[in-house]
């Protein structure tokens, strides 16, 4: 009996030792395996990282050789290209408040033939000043270089003028007025506009003329004021005692103003 238990108890012993020997290296295995498979990835993801560097270094490097416009032509060829060169070669070029602008017309002089660049700030533009920072006359051959461009008062005021009618014109034709009075306050606007600019103009004029001058320019004035309105209520005799009259009223007055600041420049400005 005795002997019955020890040989039992030895085969029992046998057996577990060998399952745990043919466990162990399973084990081992997949712990191997496991370790293999995780640098595999680690592996793979820095050749990826790789390749994309590889790749994003190879499109700078490209752009960096892909020569401009100029460089293949040889030569700048329109406006459109001369303004692109200058904001490429100078720092205002990567500043958002800065405008370059250009009329697209070759010109010439004893250095070769150009387009004028104008450098404007866009905010200080936006808040009633010229923001005029200056020209360049930037050569065909891509040479470049600032100057300063001579204009008359006359000029300058043109140019003002000019700059306001395109905003009174905009303001008319992207309009959400839908009703009669609303439209009357838009032209009120207008004549306001142009009321004060009127006003400033026969400002400058009274420094600027004579005293004999002026006081002729004073009475054509007053004059003028009386022709405007009986010409203004003329207009809105059309649509007398219907809701459109006040509006023809006024209206009119804003472009014979507007005129009137047009002809004061123009007969009396240098």
């Amino acid at each position: 009996m005795n002997n019955g238990r020890k040989i039992l108890i030895t085969i029992f012993a046998l057996v577990f030792v060998l399952l745990a020997a043919c466990h162990s290296p399973d084990e081992q295995s997949k712990s191997v395996s496991d370790d293999e498979t995780e640098d595999s990835l680690e592996g793979k993801a820095e050749v990826s990282e790789k390749n994309e560097d590889e790749e994003q270094n190879e499109v700078l490097a490209k752009n960096e050789a892909e020569p401009s416009e100029v460089e293949k032509n040889g030569q700048i060829t329109n406006g459109e290209e001369a303004v692109q060169y200058l904001k490429q070669h100078l720092k205002e070029g990567k500043d958002p408040d800065i405008s370059f602008g250009t009329d697209g017309k070759l010109e010439s002089d004893d250095y070769g033939s150009f387009y004028t660049v104008q450098l404007v700030d866009i905010p200080l533009r936006t808040s009633g000043k010229t923001g005029n920072l200056g020209y360049y006359k930037v050569y065909q051959d891509g040479t470049y270089e600032p100057y300063q461009v001579s204009f008359s008062q006359k000029d300058e005021y043109l140019k003002k003028l000019n700059d306001i009618k395109i905003e009174m014109e905009a303001l008319r034709e992207n309009s959400e007025a839908t009703t009669t009075l609303a439209m009357e306050e838009e032209e009120a606007y207008r004549y306001e506009v142009w009321d004060v600019e009127l006003n400033k103009i026969y400002g400058i004029l009274k420094e600027q003329l004579s005293q004999e001058q002026f006081d002729e320019l004073r009475e054509e004035q007053r004059n003028w004021i009386i022709q405007r309105d009986e010409k203004a209520k003329e207009a809105s005799l059309k649509y007398k005692g219907g809701t459109m009259e006040s509006l023809e009223y006024v209206a009119a007055q804003a472009n014979l103003t507007r005129d009137r600041c047009y002809e004061l420049v123009e007969d009396y400005l240098i």
